[in-house]
């Protein structure tokens, strides 16, 4: 007998709703374990920087270049000699 990938050895000798049930597991099982962990990194790093930019007034944009009201064009001149 060919060797069976984990998990779909319970699906053998099973009638279909226990079949069905086995493999919604099996999906329910991957998800949770395989994308959950990365999901919950990426939310936090989202949550992380949104906190950031909240706390120091600066929007998405604001994030790499400030906003433009701050500084004259001659002082960015200026700091870019």
């Amino acid at each position: 007998m060919a060797p069976v990938p984990h998990g779909w050895g319970l699906l053998l000798g099973q009638g279909p709703v226990e079949r069905r049930k086995a493999e919604l597991k099996f999906v329910s099982d991957q998800l949770q374990y395989s994308y959950g962990p990365p999901f919950a990194l990426t939310e936090a790093g989202h949550r992380a920087i949104r906190s950031l930019l909240d706390r120091h007034g600066l929007g998405e944009e604001g994030f790499f270049e400030p906003p433009r009201s701050i500084y004259s064009e001659d002082d960015i001149k200026e700091f870019r000699l």
